[in-house]
């Protein structure tokens, strides 16, 4: 069953993912507690699967993802930097990781992150109205081309604007830096109305959120069970 889901989910037109690490008892080591990292992949159909490792490094995905073809939507963990770079896969943005950034800055920068907090809601505004007028892939496309792209050019050109005054190590100069640095792909979702605006759907897998609500909360009992727990997720979900 496990295979089967993440064949399907592997032949999705795209794959979220995302990770959560976990410690794990392994007796033999010192210290005895490891941490490890489970990794949810969730496909447009909304199944997913699970895999474990050990770092937290591009070998996983590159493994999960050996033969994907599509988009991929993640956070810019440096994980995934090798899946882009050698494989036919578009990344694909979270304005969820961005967000939090900019509502991180509103403590010491508290106009200038307001600003950008207030744009972004108004783009999950649109996916709201999307979701509540039941609107097709097409429809949604439609909207987010003629009405989140004129916000995402005001927040665009906010942003650089503020960023020759912010601090570069300050909340708000790591915010700025954030979603520059990843402005086309966060913007990818307009181009396609099958895409999500974040990827939030990986970490929200009724599998990985359901036993690991919060990072580091889980404690696996030894390495070698790491893997049967990750297809027992997958079973789960």
């Amino acid at each position: 069953m496990a295979t089967q889901i993440a064949a399907d989910v592997l032949g999705s037109q795209w794959v979220q993912s995302d990770d959560t690490g976990v410690d794990v008892q392994d007796r033999t080591a010192t210290p005895q507690i490891r941490t490890g990292h489970v990794w949810a992949y969730r496909g447009s159909d909304t199944s997913a699967f699970y895999d474990f490792t050990w770092a937290r490094n591009s070998e996983g995905p590159l493994r999960v993802l050996a033969h994907f073809r599509g988009y991929l939507q993640a956070d810019a963990a440096p994980a995934f930097d090798d899946v882009y770079r050698t494989r036919p896969i578009t990344e694909v943005g979270c304005w969820a990781h961005a967000r939090r950034r900019f509502k991180e800055a509103l403590r010491t920068s508290p106009k200038e992150a307001a600003h950008v907090v207030v744009w972004i809601g108004e783009l999950y505004g649109l996916e709201r109205s999307a979701k509540k007028n039941k609107l097709d892939d097409g429809q949604r496309q439609a909207l987010r081309q003629q009405s989140a792209r004129p916000i995402l050019k005001r927040i665009h050109a906010y942003l650089q604007e503020v960023a020759v005054t912010a601090l570069p190590k300050s909340p708000l100069g790591e915010a700025i830096g954030y979603a520059l640095r990843q402005w086309d792909a966060l913007n990818r979702y307009t181009d396609d109305g099958s895409l999500e605006i974040d990827n939030n759907g990986a970490y929200a897998g009724p599998g990985i959120s359901a036993v690991m609500p919060r990072p580091g909360l889980c404690r696996i009992g030894v390495p070698r069970a790491c893997s049967r727990r990750s297809v027992a997720f997958t079973d789960a979900a």
